[in-house]
C-alpha cells in the first residue's frame, strides 16, 4: 500500500480512475506493456531465465497462478 500511495501521490490518475495511464492521459498500449514487461524481466531475472520462455508474457502469471 505505501507503494500505491506514493504513485498516487506522485501520479494521481486519470479523469476516468485509471491507475497507469500514457503521458498523454490515454490508455497505456498493449506495445508500451509488451516492452515494459521485457525490460522487467531482464533487469528481474538471471540471464539463463530471460533467454528461456519463463514468463515470456504477462498473462503467463495467470497460468502460473502468481497472479491470484
Amino acid at each position: 500500500m505505501a507503494i500505491l500511495r506514493a504513485h498516487f501521490g506522485r501520479f494521481g490518475v486519470s479523469v476516468d480512475g485509471r491507475l497507469f495511464r500514457s503521458d498523454r492521459g490515454n490508455v497505456v498500449a498493449s506495445s508500451t506493456y509488451s516492452r515494459v514487461w521485457e525490460e522487467a524481466r531482464t533487469l528481474s531475472l538471471t540471464p539463463d531465465r530471460a533467454a528461456s520462455p519463463l514468463a515470456g508474457r504477462p498473462y503467463d502469471l495467470r497460468h502460473a497462478g502468481v497472479s491470484l
